[in-house]
């Protein structure tokens, strides 16, 4: 025979329990959930943040790497022209004029003019192709020409020289010294005429 009183303090607590949880369980389980929902979206956030910075500095390398393509593959079809006419190559400090078989607005192989300028400014300058622009650098740009013995000039064809028509390299100089280096390749003639689409040029 049980001899456990109807209303005693076990069966009481029985009741209360099988009603669920308390008020205090609630709570804690709350902040539990919130301190841990907290970890995770700091531990993302701080992962997406480093995600996005990968992601510029991979950006901006590839970027660094595609018009310093640019600019040697201009440069190392440089043709040369027999004459003295104003296909002929010429530069200065702040201009770049010649025919290539390498231009960025023109099929690969067929020659084309290209321009390469500089444009300063008071803080930053832009280096432009054929009037677009193509990177920003703060401070001064200049351009600058090597010749066989390798000495630096501002100007090409040098003054009262009998240098090449093309020069042995061409520099972009920045405010930190030697930005990009081209050279020309083998000396090719530009041919005394030649077609790309509708257009033809005589030279």
């Amino acid at each position: 025979m049980d001899d456990t009183p109807p209303f005693s303090t076990g069966s009481a607590h029985a009741r209360r329990r099988s009603h669920g949880f308390t008020l205090m369980e609630m709570l804690l389980v709350l902040v539990l959930v919130s301190l841990l929902f907290t970890l995770l979206m700091q531990g993302l956030t701080y992962f997406w943040h480093l995600q996005q910075r990968y992601d510029n500095v991979l950006n901006e390398r590839l970027y660094e790497g595609m018009h310093a393509y640019w600019w040697r593959t201009s440069m190392r079809g440089l043709l040369i022209e027999s004459g003295q006419g104003a296909s002929r190559f010429q530069g200065d400090d702040a201009e770049i004029r010649g025919f290539s078989t390498f231009s960025l607005d023109k099929r690969p192989g067929v020659p084309a003019q290209i321009r390469w300028t500089i444009d300063s400014g008071p803080s930053e300058s832009r280096l432009l192709y054929n009037g677009a622009e193509v990177k920003r650098w703060p401070g001064p740009l200049s351009f600058a020409y090597l010749d066989s013995k390798g000495e630096r000039h501002l100007q090409w064809p040098p003054p009262h020289s009998l240098e090449a028509q093309l020069p042995h390299a061409i520099l972009l100089l920045g405010q930190g010294g030697i930005l990009h280096v081209a050279s020309p390749s083998l000396p090719q003639h530009l041919p005394a005429q030649f077609a790309f689409g509708s257009e033809a040029f005589h030279i």
